[in-house]
């Protein structure tokens, strides 16, 4: 367990479900957050404006807040595309009133040997998952 990498949940009681319920719910937040990643590989700042809600939040040793925050995410992408590291991507997804997924991430830019870690919180609305809050670990 890494102090700060490993998410944490306090709840009163908890209510597991089977590996097959949870691999299907997965697969829909699995193709939201890939979107994300291709839409921010293609450089629009429009089109990723989409994923977020308007009162997202990033704790970064960079301070960032709001919309600068898209611009950010496409100047530090510069058109690369992106794999996420599958060893380290984690969910954890609960519903206490509203659907909430926490996705926690490496990811590498083409042609590069290292990359960060992420951890997104992204809220359901709807049918689409946005995101409110994210943390760049290291």
């Amino acid at each position: 367990m890494q102090i700060g990498a490993t998410p944490v949940v306090t709840a009163r009681s908890l209510q597991w479900i089977s590996q097959p319920q949870a691999e299907k719910e997965a697969q829909t937040f699995t193709s939201a957050i890939t979107a994300w990643k291709d839409t921010r590989a293609t450089g629009n700042e429009a089109q990723l404006k989409k994923f977020y809600l308007p009162d997202f939040q990033r704790n970064s040793k960079k301070s960032t807040e709001g919309i600068s925050v898209l611009h950010d995410e496409v100047e530090y992408a510069q058109g690369k595309r992106v794999q996420f590291k599958d060893k380290d991507m984690s969910y954890l997804h609960w519903r206490d009133g509203d659907d909430t997924m926490v996705a926690t991430f490496g990811e590498v830019f083409e042609g590069e040997k290292s990359g960060r870690t992420r951890r997104q919180y992204w809220l359901r609305q709807g049918s689409e998952w946005k995101l409110f809050h994210e943390e760049i670990l290291g």
